[in-house]
């Protein structure tokens, strides 16, 4: 039984109402508990529920938030971006980096880069050839690599990318992040690109071995668990079972 749809329908009935209570918009009279609920609320909701009202309103902070919108607090900004980039149809990525590189502001930066979420093919192939651009600081290059991986589930076009090109990526990253890659490129505990990710590291030199059997063991001891589990999750989402999941 394919979950996706019913784990949607979980998370959008198990957290509208909180998100109905908190709203999308920092407030002068927050409560430090609502601040740090509201950044981690909204993204899980728009990441794994299906709100529109939710998505439009964050679309449309991630825009205000680049363009210096200072009532929008970092945290709250940073989910925004990731959401509105997981949204995108190809809009939005040349501003990320347009506001990368033009902004002074640190933070602003920083969230930037570790929002790179784009599933959109037109996105993800632009952030791709951003890791390769002399304008982007090699210790800023990682970080949108690992988003796309985090993010895409099937990472079939990454790898299209990044395989003929992959000694030229690596070269342009800090060699401290060499060894690490393997933990960069993620397969998300997905099969497939479990799959995939073992065939291309079996292809790259030893320099990659003991980070890639590492993160290897841990993709497996994913995959066995969500195997496990497989029966009392989709039992405890059976009364969420939708339609189109069935």
């Amino acid at each position: 039984m394919n979950n996706q749809y019913a784990f949607s329908d979980y998370i959008t009935q198990t957290l509208t109402p909180w998100y109905k209570k908190v709203g999308s918009v920092t407030k002068a009279d927050d409560s430090d508990s609502i601040l740090q609920l509201r950044p981690r609320l909204l993204r899980t909701l728009g990441q794994l529920g299906n709100n529109p009202t939710l998505n439009k309103e964050l679309s449309a902070l991630a825009v205000k938030y680049l363009a210096g919108d200072k009532t929008i607090d970092n945290s709250l900004g940073r989910e925004a971006l990731r959401i509105a980039a997981m949204l995108d149809k190809g809009q939005l990525v040349q501003t990320y980096y347009k506001t990368y590189l033009t902004t002074s502001n640190a933070t602003l930066k920083s969230n930037i880069m570790t929002s790179m979420y784009f599933t959109d093919k037109k996105s993800v192939n632009y952030v791709l050839e951003q890791t390769l651009s002399d304008d982007i600081p090699a210790g800023d290059k990682a970080g949108p690599l690992g988003g796309l991986f985090y993010i895409n589930k099937d990472q079939g076009y990454i790898y299209q990318w990044l395989t003929p090109r992959f000694s030229e990526v690596v070269n342009a990253l800090p060699q401290i992040y060499k060894g690490y890659m393997p933990f960069i490129m993620s397969p998300g505990c997905q099969q497939g690109n479990v799959a995939s990710f073992s065939e291309f590291y079996e292809q790259q030199d030893a320099d990659y071995k003991a980070s890639f059997v590492k993160a290897l063991e841990e993709e497996n001891n994913c995959l066995a668990l969500k195997q496990r589990e497989a029966k009392s999750f989709s039992e405890f989402l059976a009364p969420y079972q939708h339609i189109l999941g069935k």
